[in-house]
């Protein structure tokens, strides 16, 4: 399999958070000729953390999204969502708004 190149920021917003969900936009591109990596899952991606098992953490993706709204073809952009797969209300377990968070994807 070739190389990839995989980059991550958080997309926390103060103001418009969603509760005890991590969101994350992703950038996938081939490290030979840097395009875009496009047409991924969920099954495609895996989390490392040091902050306990990741067994626990449920990962789905939001949608792929493109560079422009007018671009046609997907840019190997991926909004993902990254939970508990058993939310408790008030477990400390929880994502925190402005927490910090090491991942490895």
């Amino acid at each position: 399999m070739a190389r990839l190149i995989v980059e991550a920021v958080s997309g926390e917003v103060q103001t418009e958070d969603i509760r005890n969900v991590l969101e994350l936009f992703v950038s996938v591109s081939r490290a030979d000729d840097g395009s875009p990596v496009t047409g991924l899952s969920w099954i495609n991606f895996q989390i490392c953390s040091s902050i306990g098992t990741t067994n626990d953490m449920k990962l789905s993706i939001k949608q792929e999204q493109n560079w422009d709204i007018q671009d046609v073809v997907p840019a190997g952009c991926y909004s993902i969502m990254l939970t508990y797969r058993y939310e408790q209300t008030y477990s400390p377990r929880n994502w925190r708004p402005g927490g910090f968070y090491v991942l490895g994807i």
